[in-house]
């Protein structure tokens, strides 16, 4: 299956909520970004040692949830909370995208 539709990078993702007006709340299968680790200190023991330094475990990341609308003919689709999609991300922040196919 190609990830690339019209040089556009496609992400995955499952719909948590139905808005008005064609418009979905979408949970990305996992994020674009991971999350920052600092550097481990080598004077520290490797049992208490977790990337961060501090002893604490790692925080865990966000799920990314983003506003979707649907493009073109999937309006005619009855697209359901629950069903996985794929989608483009259209603005830069990454926090709105077009729906272009169910999965």
């Amino acid at each position: 299956m190609d990830t690339q539709k019209k040089g556009k990078d496609l992400v995955y993702g499952t719909i948590v909520e139905a808005l008005p007006n064609a418009m979905f709340k979408v949970v990305l299968d996992k994020p674009s970004t991971p999350a920052p680790v600092a550097p481990a200190n080598s004077d520290q023991n490797s049992s208490q040692n977790d990337g961060h330094g501090d002893g604490q475990p790692a925080p865990l990341q966000e799920e990314r949830i983003i506003l979707a609308f649907l493009a073109g003919k999937m309006v005619y689709n009855r697209i359901r909370v629950g069903e996985r999609v794929a989608l483009e991300i259209v603005d830069p922040q990454g926090t709105r995208g077009r729906i272009s196919r169910r999965m």
